[in-house]
């Protein structure tokens, strides 16, 4: 449970291939999902990831509780096989908290370049206070392309 005037509460955190808000706030989330399959098919393909952008959308959604103010929403990465414990920063953004069932959406839309294969990490921190972790995993395969005879 949350000591803090009991709120701000996290009530999604996830990464999906798409996402919509409507006018009045409610959202659409399309396709959940943990991990990305790289594939590159052709006569001289790589054994190891090139570079590659990856895109999706993170969306995470806070109600307010009995909490009433702002905080700063902290998203950071942890990139798979990297030794930069504390990751790199992807946003920050002021949310503004009004109380009872009312919060905030956040919908972040994004593509990272990566060229390693593995688990990476977005850590969602309200005021540097941890809230969750959320995983994606990217995966890379290689297929050779074969060559056919024409049709005779």
């Amino acid at each position: 449970m949350c000591t803090e005037k009991d709120g701000p509460y996290l009530q999604v955190a996830v990464i999906c291939e798409k996402a919509l808000e409507e006018k009045d706030g409610v959202i659409s989330i399309i396709r959940i999902i943990d991990r990305v399959m790289v594939t590159y098919v052709g006569h001289d393909v790589p054994e190891e990831m090139p570079e590659t952008p990856v895109s999706f959308v993170l969306v995470a959604s806070f109600k307010s509780g009995e909490f009433k103010g702002d905080k700063e929403l902290k998203i950071v990465i942890k990139e798979a096989g990297s030794k930069d414990k504390d990751g790199k920063k992807l946003i920050l953004l002021p949310l503004t908290f009004e109380g009872d069932e009312k919060g905030a959406n956040v919908i972040l839309n994004n593509v990272i370049q990566t060229k390693t294969e593995g688990v990476y990490w977005f850590e969602i921190f309200l005021d540097d206070k941890l809230y969750s972790k959320v995983p994606l995993r990217i995966l890379y395969k290689s297929e050779k392309a074969v060559a056919s005879a024409p049709p005779t």
